[in-house]
């Protein structure tokens, strides 16, 4: 591993000659580079961390104090956090394992929350049935201090059209929002699911995510646009006659 000050040194040096629009974490395996990171990134810049906590084939990538100082000092900071199943577990302490309830996945992203980030997008890879749905999830407005309403969760004139209703239909993401749960507001973000060994997918949404917030989209439209992104890469990918998907997030069709 390179070391933490390394780390701190690049970091500092990129900082240094560039407005940074947003942050987008991944891989951090050990606790010193994690509170390092944690130390550079500013508060008023939006950040999306991907908890590379374990792998898809449910191995663990980082020790337990690294572990702890993920959820201490660096999710306080982020926009948003993007766990995949396993990972969500890890972090909320509730087992997903077996095909959970939209109850316990949104009591999960609740314990997430309570940690200090503002929205818990937990995608559904992990999970089954013949399309996959990735969960946005945040507090209602007002919980935080900010005087917006449940029913303002699709802002910045996203709630033209079918979002105004709760439901907007595409052949790649169908997205629906509702209330109710934990007095939560949750997205839903529907998609087709690709059969077959593919990694990366994961990295490549959470960094199309944090270009869209960097385009000063809002996060619920920062979503669909990298859901249908991430889909499009798997869809365009190379696959090689053992199943395994190169994803490719350089496929010609432009949504960010």
């Amino acid at each position: 591993n390179a070391s933490a000050d390394f780390v701190g040194l690049q970091m500092k040096a990129v900082a240094g000659d560039f407005r940074i629009a947003a942050y987008k974490t991944g891989m951090l395996p050990t606790e010193d580079i994690i509170r390092t990171v944690a130390a550079n990134i500013p508060e008023s810049v939006p950040t999306v961390i991907d908890p590379v906590m374990i792998s898809t084939s449910g191995s663990r990538l980082i020790d337990e104090d690294a572990a702890e100082a993920l959820r201490s000092k660096l999710l306080p900071l982020a926009k948003m956090v993007t766990p995949n199943i396993p990972e969500t577990c890890e972090l909320s302490g509730i087992d997903l394992s077996r095909n959970p309830s939209e109850t316990a996945i949104a009591n999960a992203a609740e314990a997430i929350l309570d940690g200090g980030t503002e929205y818990v997008l937990i995608k559904g890879g992990h999970l089954s049935g013949d399309y996959s749905t990735d969960y946005l999830i945040s507090k209602d407005r007002e919980d935080r201090g900010e005087g917006v309403a449940a029913g303002d969760a699709v802002r910045d004139g996203w709630g033209e059209g079918g979002v105004s209703a709760g439901i907007r239909d595409d052949s790649r993401c169908r997205t629906e929002i509702k209330t109710g749960i934990n007095g939560l507001i949750i997205v839903k973000y529907t998609g087709p699911r690709f059969r077959g060994e593919i990694h990366g997918s994961g990295c490549c949404l959470s960094s199309a995510i944090a270009a869209c917030l960097a385009k000063e989209y809002c996060v619920e439209r920062a979503c669909a646009c990298a859901k249908v992104f991430i889909g499009d890469a798997i869809a365009g990918a190379y696959i090689s006659e053992s199943k395994r998907y190169s994803i490719n997030p350089g496929h010609p069709k432009k949504f960010l």
